[in-house]
């Protein structure tokens, strides 16, 4: 009778190993399908990244190029006046920057801002002042998808 009782004993303990390796392989796999999702959103936030910041430089040549505007709150072109845009808003106007890479193209919209004097002009009462545009760009760009993207912004001097 005590080899039948051990017999099942080693059925019993084989079961509870299998349960254990089993729940440690799941484990296992939850834990790289979680790293496969975190590389894949990585890869999307670099990719809105790399698609802002060249809508950035895309306004930059478009402002260098002398021939930005009419800037009349319309198609991507503000005065500011009194409050900045706000780049989430449904009513703001965007402008199409075409890198010819995947996904939608990143946008920009420029905000030119009143007049300032240069930083390094001479402050003699008898001499002209200098002035300088400036212009705030706010860029978005976007990753393989709509659902990722990235809002940029700088000052530009001109």
């Amino acid at each position: 009778g005590g080899k039948m009782r051990q017999r099942g004993m080693v059925l019993i303990l084989s079961l509870i190993f299998l349960t254990v390796v089993s729940l440690l392989a799941m484990a296992a796999m939850r834990g790289g399908v979680l790293q496969e999702k975190m590389a894949g959103n990585y890869q999307e936030s670099l990719q809105a990244l790399q698609a802002a910041e060249a809508a950035l430089r895309g306004a930059e040549r478009y402002i260098e190029g002398g021939t930005a505007g009419p800037f009349n709150n319309s198609e991507g072109l503000y005065e500011l006046v009194d409050t900045a845009m706000d780049p989430l808003a449904s009513t703001t106007s965007w402008r199409s920057h075409n890198t010819g890479g995947q996904g939608p193209s990143p946008e920009y919209f420029i905000e030119r801002l009143p007049y300032t004097q240069s930083l390094n002009e001479n402050l003699a009462a008898d001499e002209p002042q200098g002035e300088r545009r400036l212009y705030r760009i706010t860029a978005r760009g976007y990753g393989l998808s709509n659902e990722s993207f990235v809002l940029l912004q700088s000052t530009y001097s001109r």
